[in-house]
């Protein structure tokens, strides 16, 4: 499972055997590492949504309100290149987050694509095998960063020659933990386009998708 292999790429990342570095704080760092991951470069999802069945429908499986938004919405039964009169707009209601379908949309069935943010557990791995380094160098990073926090209140006088030649051990830390954080950064590349925000009014078509906003149309 990308669980485990995470959790041991990340102790071996921090190359210390520092006791405070406990299960339960590898696991905590690698949660922190998948929602950064997640913002960087988010799951991309699609569903489909059946227009007869009324005007409102709910979001689709895999949304998650505060973080999700459209990408981009399609016909998905009409390849004539006329574009799709109306549009889509998502709402927040009392009840959760939902999608209503308003004008004249010439098209039974949209095909929605939307970003989700990644999920690793002991039975869920949403992310590829090559996505395991980057998010295992965060992970780590945010390991070196707190013990060198934890290190900055050190004085122990034994420090005295190694902070001559080398930094406390604090800057020791901080220094590993900056390289990697680096490192992550290097590895996930230039941020993919953004999603478009829930809420914004997205007008369909058959190949090209035209975003309604206030100041016009932008492709």
């Amino acid at each position: 499972m990308a669980l485990t292999d995470l959790q041991s790429l990340a102790r071996r990342m921090t190359r210390t055997d520092e006791a405070t570095i406990t299960a339960e704080d590898i696991d905590a760092a690698i949660r922190t590492a998948v929602w950064r991951y997640s913002l960087d470069r988010p799951r991309h999802l699609v569903a489909e949504i059946a227009v007869a069945d009324g005007p409102v429908h709910p979001m689709p499986e895999g949304w998650e309100n505060g973080f999700s938004a459209i990408a981009a919405i399609e016909r998905a039964d009409d390849d004539s290149g006329e574009p799709a009169p109306g549009s889509i707009r998502v709402e927040e209601t009392v009840s959760g987050w939902r999608m209503r379908v308003s004008g004249s949309v010439v098209a039974s069935v949209l095909r929605l694509r939307y970003t989700a943010p990644h999920r690793v557990s002991s039975d869920t791995d949403t992310l590829a095998e090559r996505e395991w380094e980057a998010v295992a160098a965060y992970a780590a990073a945010h390991l070196l960063e707190q013990i060198a926090i934890a290190k900055s209140g050190d004085t122990d006088p034994s420090f005295g020659a190694q902070v001559a030649s080398h930094g406390t051990p604090a800057q020791e830390y901080a220094a590993r933990s900056k390289h990697l954080f680096a490192r992550y950064r290097e590895m996930i590349g230039t941020q993919e386009q953004r999603a478009i925000p829930a809420g914004v009014v997205v007008t369909p078509t058959p190949r090209r998708v035209g975003l309604t906003h206030g100041w016009g149309l932008v492709r």
